[in-house]
């Protein structure tokens, strides 16, 4: 009984508030909403050395003269052959210089990084790709708000990716950022062996709304992330009016991968994890005659249930 009557009174105070909101704001209210979004992890570690692994005793050709498996072997850490294997060096050099032991074929020049691209073990870093659910239901209900219909506008400031952390050893290409509804399947491949993350892309449920700029091996720096177009801007509203959407950063498929180089000029392996965050300044526009509606429906229901409770009191 005193818990009707105080969620009674709760609910008074809320239609009273919902009333002022009315007059002075003709009719609509703004809630500013800082938005930061769960951890979002990047890890390429060991990728680059379980790739040259799986090259290591395979004697096709990469060009004239090198074959996968000479190449791997004069990356490898020293002391250690792909019998014993313990991964590639962690400087590289930018080039290495292939001699034939018969002395039949002159002695050839290969760029690692050239060759390492042509033999697909950078690939693994092109699936630098992640996507996370964001959820702010429960921050606008804290504030009046619980039906996303009562919506009617977001507006997006400072909109930007967070690096707490960054012990990545390559400079990362720029991001795509896409967003769907909430609640996409974005794990694995699809039954025709598709990554459900392109299939999503290619079937539109992912929509791409930006990018964000490269960031140095190890930096820390805030990147802002810069809307595509208008109607971009538009889809990305339109999500968080729904106040739980998909969001997901990714490498451009066509991207070539090209390594950190370090003051020597010796190439760093690909190693490392980061985690990113997104962030933005969000104001959410709503209805305070929706709001009013909402609180007269509770409060008629909260009245009706306490005369049902004294009734049955003095019964």
């Amino acid at each position: 009984m005193l818990l009707r009557k105080s969620s009674s009174l709760l609910t008074s105070a809320a239609l009273g508030m919902s009333l002022s909101l009315v007059a002075c704001d003709g009719g609509s209210f703004d809630i500013p909403i800082p938005l930061t979004a769960p951890d979002l992890p990047l890890d390429i570690t060991g990728q680059v050395d379980a790739a040259a692994q799986a090259l290591c005793g395979d004697s096709s050709e990469v060009s004239d003269g090198l074959s996968m498996d000479a190449l791997v072997q004069e990356l490898l850490k020293e002391g250690t052959s792909c019998e014993d294997y313990d991964g590639l060096k962690d400087e590289l050099p930018p080039e290495i210089t292939i001699e034939d032991e018969n002395g039949i074929v002159d002695p050839q020049t290969f760029d690692v990084e050239e060759q390492l691209n042509n033999v697909n073990a950078l690939d693994s870093l092109k699936e630098m790709r992640h996507a996370i659910a964001i959820d702010l239901k429960e921050q606008m209900a804290a504030q009046g708000v619980s039906d996303p219909a009562l919506i009617s506008n977001v507006s997006v400031e400072n909109l930007k990716i967070r690096w707490p952390e960054n012990g990545l050893t390559i400079d990362t290409v720029p991001f795509e950022i896409y967003v769907g509804a909430a609640g996409l399947d974005t794990e694995g491949d699809t039954e025709d062996g598709i990554s459900k993350i392109d299939a999503l892309i290619e079937s539109g449920d992912l929509s791409k709304i930006g990018t964000m700029g490269a960031q140095p091996a190890g930096s820390t720096d805030e990147l802002a992330i810069e809307f595509t177009d208008d109607d971009a801007k538009t889809v990305f509203s339109d999500r968080l009016k729904e106040l739980s959407f998909t969001f997901m950063v990714t490498v451009p498929a066509d991207t070539s991968i090209a390594l950190t180089k370090n003051e020597a000029g010796m190439l760093i392996k690909p190693d490392g994890r980061a985690i990113l965050q997104l962030a933005a300044d969000l104001i959410f526009t709503a209805e305070a005659q929706g709001l009013l509606d909402t609180a007269r429906q509770v409060s008629e229901s909260s009245g009706n249930a306490e005369s049902a409770d004294t009734e049955a009191a003095a019964e």
